[in-house]
């Protein structure tokens, strides 16, 4: 599974390559020389398609070849192969190889080394090994030159050139370039931000880069790499818990210290965190304040909407503590269930925010799955086993209930303080505050997660994807759908026609049924009727957009496909002419689109100074 962007990493789309037909499917790399010409090797294989991935085709090694290190494709023809003390060349696909004798002090040891390696061209590489240093070799590695620089960092990630003079180096929180093909670098960047998220780069013209890194995260830099935007984040992490202050603002938490944050009702997401920890839940107050967790039991808080997070405590100061569910009545007053190597299962009380807790019960063999208190005398508690506790006065009495089943409840849901749901392979229901319950469902697999928005319409998702809904109380649930290959941890609804699920590998899905209401957008103006004056332009142009076009949005592109401006709709409405800034727009063709609900009108304008 790929990303693809066409517009400079604004935007990512999934995208599919087909490797049914590469026998057998190991794991490897993939270089692409056009979406058809594509090569998929490793140091034990090398497959080449021409077919965007219908057909794979072998190139066979060399047979002199010894423990293979390092495989440079330059084409679907052209392949260097590095093994411990010798380079191969082939420039028809394997049936024929020549070889040079390598530097021996370089790659000669019997495990994999730490090296990267890239190549200009068919002629002109570069290697870095991690104890030995870097080399440059101008003639296909036979012979390597050894370049002094002085790297902050000891672990490489990528070597990219974009030309025979410029190229870049990156490595753990520092990217180097050099204009003088390699002969000195000049540091560009360091930093633990950067750092965090970034493992490989790449070159689309000087100072224009593309990072990508762990958990899904790609960014882009057009200053040479001193600043970085987010064009995709948080996309690989799983997503354990989602919350909304508004129908427009909404976080979702999980591993791999993902915080994410959409103004926009979830059309885009930014990475709030600066935090390296595993969220598993977070609780809002208002929609300044909210608390998370972790699952190791510590917890954070934010009062300025996620700008900040501040460390407010743990629950044990001993390690292989694990949180299994946590529940916040308010700022101060929270309940959490726990998982202790040493002392089995409890559930802890703070009074003061997450800064100390207290443990208020042990629990020798039986396993809280989830937790939910309505004020400091309520709250419920669901396990293995078909198991039920109602907490009353301040968690002093915890009365069991043992339903008419053994199956494991992993989740809850009151509507009020007599009426609730518990679910697992099962959803019950009760309205007089868990005396008695009455089933309502049987499911194939697990209920994980529920969610009721008034008394008669609710949602339950399954561990892996089933969706079920009602709208009579849960007397009939009907199978909404299935989400492929999707494991979800949370649902919840805003409104009887607004919902989510979060899951697995960055899973955040969004659910909408409203009656249709068509916008009647009268259809765009023709080019001719909009306007960009002066043309050519130097520091400033104005646009001029006709009457009744109910434009959206105005976009900006230099002739490399990059976005440089935008203008949003707020600033567009009642305005028939708009003048904006070009002063640090570099000497170039720019397109400017104007675009409204269905269309859109592209015109060209030129910085000439």
């Amino acid at each position: 599974k790929f990303l693809k962007t066409s517009d400079g990493g604004n935007s990512w789309l999934d995208y599919t390559i087909n490797i049914d037909n590469v026998e057998p499917q190991k794991k490897g790399y993939f270089i692409f020389f056009s979406l058809n010409d594509i090569v998929y090797y490793s140091n034990s294989f090398v497959k080449k398609t021409s077919d965007g991935g219908n057909t794979w085709e072998s190139v066979p090694f060399p047979e002199t070849a010894d423990a293979i290190k390092i495989v440079q494709p330059f084409d679907l023809n052209t392949f260097s192969i590095f093994d411990s003390k010798q380079v191969f060349k082939t420039t028809d696909s394997g049936i024929n190889w020549i070889a040079n004798d390598f530097l021996d002090t370089i790659l000669s040891y019997s495990s994999y080394p730490s090296s990267h390696i890239h190549f200009i061209n068919q002629n002109t590489g570069f290697l870095y090994h991690y104890q030995n240093g870097f080399y440059k070799t101008n003639d296909a590695g036979a012979s390597w030159k050894k370049i002094n620089i002085n790297l902050l960092t000891p672990f490489v990630y990528s070597i990219k050139f974009i030309d025979e003079d410029i190229g870049y180096i990156f490595g753990i929180g520092v990217l180097y370039k050099t204009t003088d093909g390699g002969d000195s670098w000049e540091k560009q960047y360091s930093g633990s931000s950067f750092d965090a998220e970034l493992q490989s780069i790449d070159i689309f013209e000087d100072g224009f880069l593309i990072g990508v890194g762990k958990n899904g995260h790609i960014k882009r830099t057009s200053d040479h790499g001193y600043t970085w935007q987010n064009a995709r984040t948080g996309a690989g992490s799983d997503i354990s818990d989602i919350a909304f202050t508004d129908k427009n603002t909404g976080y979702a938490v999980g591993r791999n210290g993902t915080i994410l944050k959409t103004t926009n009702a979830g059309k885009t997401w930014e990475d709030i965190s600066r935090l390296d920890k595993g969220f598993s839940k977070i609780k809002f107050f208002n929609a300044e304040t909210a608390i998370i967790s972790t699952i190791d039991g510590e917890f954070f808080k934010t009062t300025d909407a996620g700008e900040n997070f501040s460390f407010i405590g743990s629950i044990d100061s001993i390690e292989n503590v694990t949180a299994r569910d946590v529940s916040f009545i308010n700022e101060e007053i929270g309940w959490a269930f726990i998982f202790h190597q040493h002392v089995k299962y409890y559930a802890a009380k703070t009074t003061d925010g997450g800064s100390t807790w207290r443990t208020k019960k042990y629990f020798e063999d039986t396993i809280v799955e989830a937790i939910h208190f309505f004020d400091e005398n309520l709250g419920y508690a669901v396990g293995r086993e078909g198991i039920i506790w109602k907490i009353t006065n301040d968690g002093k009495d915890w009365q069991t209930i043992q339903l008419d089943t053994n199956i494991v409840l992993y989740t809850q849901f009151f509507i009020d303080e007599n009426t609730g749901w518990v679910a697992g392979r099962q959803i019950l229901k009760t309205t007089n505050a868990g005396n008695t319950w009455t089933l309502q469902l049987d499911s194939a697999d697990s209920i994980h997660s529920i969610h009721f928005v008034n008394h008669n319409d609710g949602w339950a998702v399954s561990y892996l994807g089933a969706i079920y809904n009602t709208s009579n109380g849960g007397e009939s649930w009907e199978f909404n759908r299935k989400l492929a290959e999707q494991t979800i941890y949370k649902i919840l609804f805003l409104d009887e026609e607004n919902g989510w699920v979060v899951g697995n590998a960055g899973t955040i899905l969004k659910y909408s049924c409203t009656e249709t209401s068509v916008e009647d957008n009268p259809p765009i103006s023709e080019s001719k009727d909009f306007q960009i004056f002066p043309n050519p332009a130097q520091n400033e142009i104005t646009l001029s957009i006709p009457e009744n076009q109910n434009i959206k949005s105005i976009s900006i592109f230099n002739s490399l496909g990059m976005e440089v401006k935008r203008i949003e709709q707020a600033k567009i409405i009642g305005n028939s002419k708009i003048t904006i800034s070009t002063a640090d727009f570099p000497n170039g063709l720019y397109h400017c689109s104007f675009i409204n609900q269905s269309d859109r009108v592209t015109k060209s304008f030129v910085i000439l100074r």
